[in-house]
């Protein structure tokens, strides 16, 4: 029996992830991952429908990091040329 295989029959005894992982002298979340856990994708927020006039856009703030893990929400008039005219709500 393998290591996943004997932390699956364990998980279907009931046993919480902190003890396979002492179990086995590794972390919980270690054990989440091998188990096949996945995370769960963030759904983008909507802009502030309270501001019509304004836009939300992300950019960085640590040094100019390629990936979206360095970025901040900026919030930035509304041009009408390039964000296209705001959104109402239907009446």
């Amino acid at each position: 029996m393998t290591d996943v295989e004997r932390m699956r029959a364990m998980q279907a005894q009931g046993e919480s992830l902190s003890a396979i992982g002492r179990e086995f002298g590794i972390s919980p979340t270690a054990v989440f991952y091998k188990l096949g856990g996945e995370r769960k994708r963030r759904e983008p927020q909507p802009d502030n429908t309270k501001h019509p006039d304004r836009v939300t856009r992300y950019g960085a703030y640590n040094g100019g990091c390629s990936t979206r893990s360095g970025m901040r929400p900026t919030t930035l008039v509304r041009i009408p040329t390039i964000d296209g005219p705001a959104e109402t709500e239907a009446a």
